[in-house]
C-alpha cells in the first residue's frame, strides 16, 4: 500500500490561479509524496503547462465521467486513491495558504506561513485510524478561539485528510442529493457524526484562501446561485433538524444563517457499536499520541 496522495481538484481558473503568488499548488513535500491535480479532460490544455512548471502531476477527469458538482469530483478522488492503493488522502481546495503554529510560544494567536507540508503529513499520518477517518485544518479566522491543538467532531471546509480504507470499508464519500450538493463537506461531517466516527480539527494548522473567496472565478462559481445555496441550507435543515438549526437574518452574501452542531451529532453508542469502544476513552489516546508527536515533530524537528 502506498502512503499519502496529495490531491487538488480545480476547475474553470487556471488563469486566475496563475495571477495569485500563492496558491495549494506552491506546496511541497521534501517526503517526495505524489501530489497530483485532478482536471477534467477538456480543460487539460489551458492547465498542463502551470501544473507541470509547478512539479505537480496532472490526472485527467475522462470527458464521459459524469462530474455534475463538486461532490462528484471529490468522490472520483477517493476511488482514485482507493484503487491506486492509497491509505492517505490530502484533498485540498486549490486556493489554500497554509500556516503553523509557533512551536515555540504555543500562542494560538500566532501562526506563521508555510509551503512545505511534511510536517503535518507526518503527523496526520500518524493519527488518521478506523476510530477517526477524517482530520479537517481550520480556517484561519478561527484561531482566536482556539485553546487547544486539537478539538474533536468540528465542522469542515475546504481540507479533507482522509483515511481511505475506512472510507471505502464503511462506504462513506461525499454523495448527497442533488438539492444539497453546496453543502456537501457539511454533509459528510454530519453522516460519519451520526453513524459514529470520529473526526478531528487539528490546530497546529491553519488555511486562508489565496484571494476572493466565495467570489473567486471558476469552481463552485461556474454553477453557485443565491437561490440555489439557500435552497440547500434549507434541505440541509430538513435532513439533519436540530443538527443543522436555521437562525435569523441574511449573512453579507444573502445566503441564510445556521448553526451545525457536529458535537452534538455524534453517535457514541454507534461508535461503540463498530469498534467495542467508549469514544471518550479512545479521544484521549489521541489526544496523548497527538502531545507525542507535536513534541517529536514541532519542537525538536
Amino acid at each position: 500500500m502506498h502512503d499519502a496522495l496529495i490531491a487538488v481538484p480545480s476547475k474553470g481558473r487556471c488563469n486566475w490561479l496563475k495571477s495569485k503568488k500563492y496558491t495549494t499548488f506552491d506546496i511541497v513535500c521534501s517526503y517526495n509524496k505524489d501530489k497530483i491535480a485532478f482536471i477534467e479532460e477538456k480543460e487539460v490544455p489551458q492547465y498542463k503547462e502551470y501544473i507541470n512548471d509547478k512539479g505537480w502531476a496532472l490526472h485527467s477527469i475522462p470527458n464521459d465521467t459524469e462530474i455534475n458538482y463538486v461532490h462528484d469530483t471529490y468522490n472520483y478522488i477517493i476511488n482514485y486513491a482507493h484503487a491506486q492503493d492509497y491509505e492517505y488522502l490530502f484533498l485540498f481546495d486549490d486556493d489554500l495558504v497554509f500556516t503553523q503554529l509557533d512551536a515555540s510560544t504555543n500562542d494560538f494567536s500566532k501562526y506563521d506561513r508555510i509551503t512545505d507540508l511534511d510536517k503535518m503529513i507526518s503527523i496526520c499520518t500518524q493519527m488518521l485510524c478506523h476510530e477517526m477517518p477524517f482530520i479537517t485544518i481550520p480556517y484561519a479566522f478561527k484561531k482566536f478561539a482556539m485553546q487547544r491543538l486539537i478539538d474533536f467532531n468540528a465542522n469542515v471546509q475546504s481540507t479533507y485528510i482522509i483515511h481511505v480504507p475506512t472510507f471505502i470499508r464503511y462506504g462513506i464519500d461525499f454523495s448527497c442529493k442533488e438539492e444539497i450538493w453546496f453543502h456537501c463537506d457539511t454533509n459528510l461531517i454530519l453522516k460519519l457524526m451520526r453513524c459514529g466516527f470520529l473526526s478531528a480539527q487539528l490546530n497546529i494548522f491553519m488555511h486562508s484562501a489565496c484571494g476572493g473567496g466565495f467570489n473567486s472565478p471558476g469552481g463552485c462559481s461556474l454553477y453557485r446561485t443565491q437561490e440555489k445555496v439557500n435552497a440547500s441550507i434549507a434541505e440541509m435543515s430538513k435532513i439533519y433538524g436540530k443538527y443543522f438549526v436555521l437562525r435569523e437574518g441574511l449573512n453579507k452574501y444573502g445566503w441564510r444563517k445556521y448553526t451545525v452542531y457536529t458535537k452534538k451529532a455524534f453517535d457514541k453508542d454507534l461508535f461503540y457499536f463498530h469498534f467495542h469502544k467508549d469514544a471518550e476513552d479512545v479521544a484521549k489516546r489521541l489526544v496523548s499520541l497527538l502531545d507525542a508527536i507535536y513534541s517529536k515533530e514541532l519542537n525538536n524537528g
